[in-house]
């Protein structure tokens, strides 16, 4: 009896055991599900920051590549062009000049006058009158944020000689809206363009039309004393005793120089115009009279080329 009693006890210790075993199972059980989840839980936290420091990166690295080739544009738009183009701060120093600049004024790099101020700037390469002048229009542009137009002379080194050249100079400015995010409050861009060439084509251009208008006028001049001689002898042979056959050449011969000095005037007229001396005469004229006189001119020429004039 003793024995399966003591079977019995040790078969109910070993159930409790086992129960407390399963409870403890169960629990662990739902410890590692618990785990599980925390674990799936950051390791999509852990993806998403991965993915998030990639695109950061890639963003980044994108960003730089844009601004590589900005700045790669802006030097080459420095270089190639062929105006003068001067950036100020709102310090007044300049920030960016194009190569025309730096070739003119014997400047080997654009790092030597980096951050002057444009009053040192206009000082050292203009007169005083000019460099005042500028100064004056940069300080109102900055000043009302308006555009500013002047033209001014200046002596630089052209074709490796020292000459006098004419700008048209467009003073424009630079605020906080065109400068975005760099913490520009207000700027200048200066606008330089050579218009010597251009000034002395124009020159040269209005010399040759005066010296046309002026060949024009002499030519017109010495044909038209012949024509009035011939006018005149026209005149004194219509009163002698003619034929009708040859008072209607004489008629003619009068006609034809009539309108070739109406031609002469004409080219004279020409020379006014290009003078700006022309005036608009308010006459009548009679239509039919015109006629004649173009039939009086062209018949002759019509019969010697067997051809039939008709009025």
């Amino acid at each position: 009896m003793q024995t399966k009693h003591n079977v019995a006890a040790a078969n109910a210790a070993d159930g409790a055991d086992a129960e407390a075993l399963r409870a403890e199972v169960n629990a662990l059980r739902g410890e590692v599900s618990r785990l599980s989840r925390e674990l799936r839980m950051s390791q999509r936290f852990l993806d998403k920051v991965t993915k998030t420091v990639e695109a950061k990166d890639a963003l980044g690295s994108a960003l730089s590549l844009v601004n590589a080739k900005q700045r790669t544009y802006t030097d080459m738009l420095l270089e190639g062009c062929n105006n003068i183009i001067l950036l100020f701060d709102d310090d007044g120093r300049l920030v960016l000049s194009t190569k025309v600049f730096l070739e003119l004024t014997h400047t080997p790099n654009f790092d030597y006058i980096r951050n002057e101020k444009y009053e040192s700037i206009l000082a050292r390469y203009l007169d005083e009158e000019t460099a005042a002048q500028m100064e004056q229009a940069i300080e109102e542009v900055i000043r009302t944020h308006d555009t500013a137009v002047l033209t001014i002379w200046a002596d630089v080194a052209y074709n490796g000689s020292l000459q006098r050249r004419c700008y048209a100079v467009e003073l424009r400015s630079i605020g906080r809206a065109k400068g975005g995010n760099a913490g520009i409050s207000a700027g200048a861009l200066a606008v330089l363009v050579d218009l010597t060439d251009l000034l002395q084509e124009k020159q040269r251009a209005e010399a040759a039309s005066r010296t046309k208008s002026d060949f024009l006028a002499n030519m017109s001049h010495e044909i038209r004393t012949p024509m009035n001689a011939i006018l005149g002898m026209s005149e004194m042979l219509s009163r002698s005793q003619m034929t009708v056959g040859q008072r209607k050449y004489l008629d003619d011969i009068r006609k034809s120089s009539q309108a070739l000095l109406s031609i002469i005037n004409d080219i004279l007229d020409f020379s006014k115009i290009e003078a700006g001396k022309m005036e608009l005469l308010d006459i009548s004229y009679s239509l039919h009279m015109l006629l004649d006189n173009l039939g009086s001119m062209f018949a002759l020429l019509c019969r010697q080329k067997g051809l039939v004039y008709r009025q």
